[in-house]
């Protein structure tokens, strides 16, 4: 039994083998499946969600934007002074660029231009590292073709042609027209405040700016499908963009041309206008300088250069430079008497050829000792009859006069910049200081704190031509739809006001015709042309010479232009401002009767292109 027991249990007993690696296999591979699978997941939804989100949004439908040619702008009489042109255009993607820097080196060297300078038109239009951004315009034919050809050499460079600005005369406009380039990031917030979606090219300053929701366009698309890697699988179509309208200037460019170059080695402005309208017809700031620096980014070299030069080349006199006006003042001080209830014409002062303001002793230079009346003394400029008159009137119409004439405040011009002047009885009241009657006697003759602005003074020169009223200045005559032809005209407004009976104004025409027939503006006499102005003479504190004024309108009878002239340190304004008139208002003639024919062609175009006149 024992035997038998023992037999079984060494049946039954399960035979113990070693465990075969081969066993093991499956199970450690399906572990190891399992971990790497779990890693691969959490690799692609944490550890590269976001590159794998842009790259899966890049999958779809690209949409190429097509640039907008921008609207033309040209003269009054559609002479262009702002085209567009193709263009060859470099651009480069930044996160290549800090890759490898000597590609920007490369590039610099074959376009012939600094690295510094692409460098910085390229951090000024950055969007983004992968954002291609322009960095240099007007490539040549050849350059672009071998860029173009070569681009395992400048990677991340890319050319293309696009419409770009072209400006026929970079000097006589620089003060008003602008630059065109991409818009910074102020320049962008600003016109997103105005509800402008920015294009790739915005206006920048002048009024490339100020008009660019006319002028910018509307930008057409191209839409392709493609895969994730961005390679085009099929067209989709297209949308053509929109030119955007043609801005027409009330400028005339060739007389903007010649009293440019009346200003050439002096430093000063001309403004002449139309008197019934407000339309300037040139509008000349000296010294100038060359717009063409800042497309595609002023270098710092160029803007010091400007920027620190003693005559001031970027200062737009015309619109910014803040003068006492001297004499030719004396018109409004006479607008002051006529409101106080102080004007008698006929009543005349005795000049001992000097008049006494506190302790100094102002000399009228322009006559001898002499008893004058209203005519004669503005024939003759003579400072104590006028101060006579401001004392009679008072501060307070003295200030009343220059607020309805439009001083103190802008005039609202359509070019940036512009200063309000000071007219100093507000200066003195807002400060709490002492106003003394030399102060209104300073006013009176147009010296002291008084500031005003060469186009101030051409309106309030137009204000007398009008009999009354004057209207706001601009240079933007109008906008033409170039798809359908249509013309949107800007009305006229009004500037400045002053009611006074016609007897008023004849003996102020009166004495102004007398200006330049017998007095100081002599030498504006124009041959077979009766017109009135006003000499003036302003010190100042930047040399020994007074600044020079002449301020007129012609004819005297129906005027239809209104200049202001002031040459700093230039002298008395008969000597030099008065004859530089003169010449302004005579070439103004001349082209006019030149242009009559294409006038009447040109308002017979308008009239045919359904002409709509509105605000703007």
């Amino acid at each position: 039994m024992a035997q038998v027991a023992s037999t079984m249990s060494i049946i039954h007993t399960q035979e113990r083998t070693p465990l075969s690696p081969r066993f093991l296999l499956v199970p450690i591979l399906l572990v190891l499946a399992f971990v790497f699978f779990l890693f691969r997941l959490w690799f692609l939804q944490v550890a590269r969600f976001e590159d794998l989100k842009e790259e899966a949004s890049r999958s779809g439908v690209l949409e190429d934007r097509l640039l907008a040619p921008r609207g033309l702008i040209v003269d009054r009489n559609d002479i262009p002074l702002a085209t567009v042109q193709p263009s060859f255009v470099a651009f480069v993607v930044p996160r290549e660029m800090r890759r490898d820097p000597e590609i920007l080196a490369r590039l610099a060297g074959i376009l012939g231009t600094e690295q510094k300078r692409l460098t910085r038109a390229m951090e000024k239009g950055q969007r983004g590292l992968d954002a291609r951004v322009p960095v240099f315009v007007g490539i040549r034919p050849e350059i672009a073709a071998y860029l173009v050809e070569n681009p395992e050499e400048f990677q991340g460079v890319t050319v293309e042609s696009l419409p770009m600005r072209h400006y026929q005369d970079t000097i006589n406009y620089s003060h008003m027209m602008g630059f065109v380039w991409v818009p910074d990031e102020r320049t962008e917030r600003r016109l997103k405040e105005q509800g402008i979606q920015p294009a790739d090219y915005v206006g920048r300053d002048g009024i490339e700016s100020l008009y660019e929701s006319q002028l910018m366009g509307t930008p057409g698309s191209e839409r392709v499908a493609v895969d994730a890697r961005r390679r085009p699988i099929r067209y989709l179509g297209s949308d053509s963009p929109v030119p955007g309208q043609k801005l027409i200037l009330s400028l005339d460019s060739r007389l903007q041309s010649y009293a440019q170059t009346l200003l050439a080695g002096r430093r000063g402005a001309i403004v002449a206008l139309d008197p019934r309208s407000g339309e300037i017809f040139a509008i000349a700031s000296a010294p100038t300088y060359d717009m063409a620096v800042w497309q595609g980014g002023i270098s710092e070299e160029d803007f010091s250069r400007l920027r620190e030069d003693p005559d001031r080349p970027l200062y737009p006199r015309a619109i910014a430079g803040a003068y006492a006006p001297g004499s030719t003042y004396k018109i409004v001080t006479s607008i002051a008497a006529k409101m106080a209830g102080k004007w008698q014409p006929s009543t005349s002062v005795f000049c001992p050829g000097y008049i006494m303001v506190g302790n100094r002793r102002v000399r009228c230079d322009n006559h001898p000792p002499a008893a004058m009346d209203f005519k004669w003394a503005m024939t003759r400029s003579c400072n104590k009859y006028f101060a006579n008159l401001a004392l009679q009137s008072g501060p307070e119409a003295m200030e009343k006069a220059a607020l309805a004439v439009g001083l103190g405040s802008r005039t609202g011009v359509d070019i940036p910049g512009e200063s309000a002047g000071i007219v100093p009885t507000i200066l003195f009241r807002n400060r709490n200081r002492v106003w003394y009657d030399g102060n209104t006697v300073n006013m009176g003759i147009g010296q002291g704190e008084l500031n005003t602005t060469p186009l101030q003074m051409a309106s309030v020169i137009s204000l007398v031509a009008n009999r009354g009223v004057s209207y706001e200045p601009h240079v933007v005559r109008g906008f033409m739809n170039v798809t359908t032809g249509s013309v949107q005209l800007r009305e006229k407004k009004i500037l400045g006001k002053f009611d006074a009976d016609p007897e008023f104004w004849r003996d102020l025409a009166d004495s102004l015709f007398n200006v330049i027939d017998a007095g100081t503006g002599r030498r504006a006499q124009i041959s077979g042309l009766s017109w009135g102005g006003k000499t003036g003479s302003s010190q100042n504190h930047r040399g020994r010479q007074p600044d020079s004024w002449f301020v007129g309108y012609a004819p005297l009878n129906n005027p239809e232009i209104a200049i202001c002239v002031m040459v700093e340190n230039g002298g008395h304004g008969g000597d030099l401002a008065a004859p530089l008139a003169g010449q302004v208002v005579r070439r103004w003639f001349s082209l006019r009767d030149e242009a009559q024919p294409a006038d009447a062609r040109a308002s017979e175009n308008l009239r045919a292109a359904d002409l709509r006149a509105s605000s703007l």
